[in-house]
């Protein structure tokens, strides 16, 4: 049904309330602030604001009052206000109990707000009125991945492609989801079904560009994120994916602008910040790294994120740039959110600048206990190649290895790096 019919069965005979005058005078402007209720196309805060007003008009009748709230609702889930949704479609349903539409949206909002639970009692709720309706089973297959309940979700999915399977939909949140489950080759196919079915979606091309890259691709990956920023598609995303398929690919003069084009289109994702200051880190331009690296950190201080600013502090060669202090504080910051062998081994890193060589054996020995054969392979095989060690590189820890880390550090070295 039209927005314009909607908002026409939506109101009260204005007739009867104000008399025809006021009703002639009165009644467009209501319909339109119902409309720009409505619309997908305004800002969410414009939405909201007609809403308000409508909201405010003695003229809905009940079915009305429970669409304004509702979508008034969807409009403050759009601007974070998750309690807020909530409260409007709840009222929606007190209303219309058994609306399919407002059970969806208020398990929207509480997925929003991590109430995964809530989320799928609604939308149990929902299909128990409408069994067929197939993007109800795809949103409720969302909410049980999000609990860890794969196998119930993908169920759910397989449910909704055999009612519609012409949803393309079904086929974009299983690709995510074997995404999230390591499975990137399975995802590549669910994308490329998604695509077949939508070919005027450039969105779609973007996701299957970002498995292609995870699947090993790059050069494939770059051709389709390319294909989707041609056909117009401008979102930070698809810059973000070519960025980093880009990179893996060594293509770092494009990656690098990639992920400041990502930047000046969203500066609040840190990824783009890290994998720029990580590029300069590599080309040694170590200033404009850590502006970038101490952007990252502070939008999203992670263990990863923090460590390599640490990492940046104590493997620059600008001795203006090089701080094993700073790298300290950031360091410990990353090992206590995760402690791995990465953030141990660049903890050995800074107190082996400082001179303090038996906390720097510490972290190092962490390090090989932590990163196992792999990591003790590398050191022993690093040693080895600046004559600090002798024995054989079998990825076994002993004391001639421990002895030959502690000598290392001693002389202010950095292993892997000096």
């Amino acid at each position: 049904m039209q927005v314009a019919k909607i908002a026409a069965l939506a109101l009260t005979g204005l007739v009867g309330l104000a008399g025809p005058v006021a009703a002639q005078q009165q009644e467009p402007q209501v319909a339109v602030e119902m409309r720009r209720c409505m619309s997908g196309d305004l800002p969410g805060r414009d939405r909201l604001a007609a809403c308000d007003a409508v909201l405010e008009n003695d003229a809905l009748n009940r079915e009305g009052t429970a669409l304004m709230l509702a979508y008034r609702g969807a409009a403050k889930t759009d601007l974070f206000d998750f309690s807020g949704g909530v409260d409007d479609l709840t009222q929606a349903l007190a209303l219309e109990p058994n609306n399919t539409g407002y059970l969806r949206g208020r398990a929207r909002a509480f997925r929003q707000m991590e109430k995964y639970q809530r989320a799928i009692q609604d939308l149990d709720l929902a299909l128990e009125i409408a069994p067929k309706f197939s993007d109800l089973y795809v949103d409720r297959a969302g909410n049980l991945a999000d609990l860890g309940e794969y196998d119930a979700a993908f169920r759910d999915l397989d449910h909704a492609e055999r009612l519609d399977p012409s949803n393309p939909e079904v086929d974009v949140i299983r690709a995510g989801l074997l995404i999230d489950r390591g499975r990137p080759d399975e995802a590549v196919e669910a994308y490329r079904k998604a695509a077949d079915l939508r070919p005027d979606l450039p969105e779609i091309d973007v996701r299957l560009g970002f498995a292609t890259f995870l699947s090993g691709d790059a050069d494939t990956a770059i051709g389709l994120l390319d294909k989707a920023v041609a056909e117009g598609y401008d979102d930070p995303d698809a810059f973000l994916y070519r960025g980093l398929a880009n990179h893996a690919a060594d293509r770092d003069v494009e990656a690098e602008a990639d992920f400041s084009n990502v930047i000046e289109r969203d500066p609040t994702l840190a990824l783009a910040w890290h994998r720029r200051g990580v590029i300069r880190m590599e080309r040694k331009d170590f200033e404009d790294a850590r502006a970038d690296l101490d952007v990252a950190a502070q939008l999203s201080p992670s263990s990863d994120y923090l460590n390599t600013l640490a990492w940046l502090l104590v493997a620059a060669d600008d001795p203006a740039v090089r701080d094993p202090e700073a790298a300290l504080t950031y360091v410990d910051q990353s090992i206590a959110l995760d402690e791995n062998a990465d953030n141990t081994d660049t903890a050995g890193a800074a107190y082996a600048l400082l001179g303090n060589t038996e906390d720097a054996a510490r972290y190092y020995f962490r390090a090989m206990e932590l990163g196992g054969v792999e990591r003790i392979r590398q050191y022993q095989q690093y040693l080895k190649q600046r004559g600090y060690f002798d024995g054989r590189v079998d990825g076994v820890d002993g004391p001639e290895t421990r002895s030959a880390i502690r000598a290392f550090a001693k002389d202010k070295r950095v292993l892997l790096l000096d």
